[in-house]
């Protein structure tokens, strides 16, 4: 109401300036005074027209959140299978709210803005960093999927085709994350689908001509750059080649070393275990890889999911000696659950030692993640490599170098996920209570190189894991050293 107090404010200052007697004494004032009125009434009826537009604004962003939030109610978990569901959600809490407070900062609505202050100060809120993120991890996804971007804006997800549809005004925004990083070939379809997407109205949030002016801009300015370097392919070094190619493809090893790999019931020597052996399998000979079926329950998963969450930290990266931090090579959410922190933890770790033979007490915590919209790590190995770690930095450790790694799936992704080694040919998919392992390190303690690995980008849905890495010290005479220095060592299926 200020505007409207404002303007009457103002013509009652008009008022007062120009008569000094008493009104209501002569008949010549009075018609100035209607003249006055008139005047009012016509500021009335703009301080209505334009409450009236602002209104319709906030009730077209209202339709439109209700029917996101209606949608996502009826099963939260399939709504949030959608990547592009979770994109327009954090757009909508983001972006699109700070215009909706922008229309109710107009009228100094003070209970409404305090709580959307309040609700924005919740640690879990979204921010516009998260905005910008989320299509970060979706541009990743696109381009190791080779996704077609007239397909992705309009919800082709691989072989899931959803109802969701990005909106010019998204597209845009694709086109200039590309456009940033140089990857001008995706840069120039996104803004073109964001051009013929303009006229359909998917969705009025920032869909102005400046808009369409800055697009047609953008493409003129690319066709140019196409037609003097005449190429549209954006180079990538073969083990991202190599990353994408095994996350797009359902491979199997070929025959000759198919025929080779092994499925076991295996006791490892524990007469307990010879009432219910462990359920192994070899999905690869080198490195040797292999996968355990049925090592943790669903009643474990649910209880490290509860833990985990509220532990969950944004995952860091070591570059350098033992220091971590952020990195865009690795999306995701993980917890650090020490065996003393609930029972369940403890017979995990304990079925750790049963499983590979080797003891836990120098272990690391068990590291429960979650992967959100697009959540991947590139490729990494997860030994302490000599070429970038010196041996004083591995001796502060105190425990040596991971000798062996332990990845246990905890849900099936709908699509994608998968973990892959690039360098060995090797596809390990994401199997619910299945836990795959390897060594990291041979006998002799030497790296092996052909055990770096990748998490693929989560196409649909979302994705859980534990991993534990167990180290070097402890080990001596469970995993003695050999004569050929490259020696696979102890044999799981003994």
């Amino acid at each position: 109401m200020c505007i409207l107090y404002n303007l009457v404010g103002i013509l009652l200052l008009m008022i007062n300036r120009n008569v000094r007697c008493e009104v209501y004494t002569s008949v010549a004032v009075l018609e100035d005074v209607i003249n006055t009125e008139t005047k009012i009434i016509s500021s009335i009826e703009e301080y209505i027209r334009l409450e009236s537009e602002k209104l319709d604004h906030l009730n077209r962003y209202m339709k439109r959140y209700q029917e996101q939030n209606n949608l996502a109610l009826r099963n939260i978990e399939d709504y949030l299978e959608n990547p592009l569901n979770i994109y327009l959600l954090i757009k909508r809490l983001t972006v699109e709210l700070q215009a909706v407070e922008d229309l109710i900062g107009l009228n100094n609505v003070e209970k409404v803005s305090s709580n959307l202050d309040l609700y924005k100060n919740r640690t879990d809120f979204p921010t516009v960093q998260d905005f910008n993120g989320t299509i970060r991890s979706l541009a990743v996804m696109q381009d190791v999927y080779r996704l077609n971007t007239s397909a992705f804006a309009s919800g082709q997800l691989g072989k899931f085709k959803y109802d969701t549809e990005l909106s010019s005004w998204d597209c845009i925004q694709f086109g200039n994350h590309y456009y940033e990083k140089e990857y001008y070939n995706y840069s120039h379809s996104w803004f073109e689908e964001g051009k013929n997407r303009f006229s359909r109205k998917f969705n009025e949030f920032g869909e102005t001509n400046a808009h369409l002016n800055y697009v047609q801009a953008r493409i003129k300015e690319m066709d140019e750059i196409f037609r003097k370097n005449n190429s549209l392919v954006n180079h990538e070094d073969r083990e991202t080649e190599l990353f994408g190619e095994h996350c797009r493809k359902d491979m199997t090893p070929p025959i000759e070393i198919l025929s080779k790999l092994k499925c076991k019931y295996v006791t490892n020597n524990k007469p307990y275990l010879l009432i219910a052996p462990f359920k192994v399998e070899e999905i690869s000979m080198k490195p040797r890889i292999l996968r355990f079926y049925n090592v943790m329950s669903d009643s474990e998963i649910e209880k490290l999911k509860e833990l985990a969450y509220s532990r969950f930290e944004t995952a860091k990266i070591s570059r350098k000696g033992i220091d971590l931090a952020l990195d865009s090579s690795r999306l995701a959410k993980v917890a650090w659950i020490s065996k003393t922190t609930h029972e369940c933890v403890a017979k995990i770790s304990e079925r750790i030692s049963d499983m590979t033979g080797l003891t836990t007490r120098t272990s690391e915590p068990l590291q429960t993640s979650n992967y959100g919209v697009g959540g991947y790590f590139k490729s990494h190995w997860d030994f302490a490599h000599p070429k970038f770690f010196n041996i004083s930095t591995l001796a502060r450790r105190n425990n040596g170098n991971r000798i062996a790694t332990l990845l246990f799936y905890m849900n099936e992704v709908s699509q994608g996920g998968h973990t892959v080694f690039p360098l060995a040919g090797v596809i390990a998919k994401p199997i619910k209570g299945s836990a795959v392992v390897w060594y990291n390190l041979y006998p002799s303690g030497d790296a092996d190189n052909d055990t770096r690995h990748a998490a693929c980008p989560v196409l649909t849905g979302t994705k859980w894991v534990s991993n534990k890495w167990l180290y070097e010290y402890g080990q001596e005479f469970l995993r003695p050293c050999e004569l050929d220095p490259h020696a696979t060592g102890y044999d799981f299926f003994k």
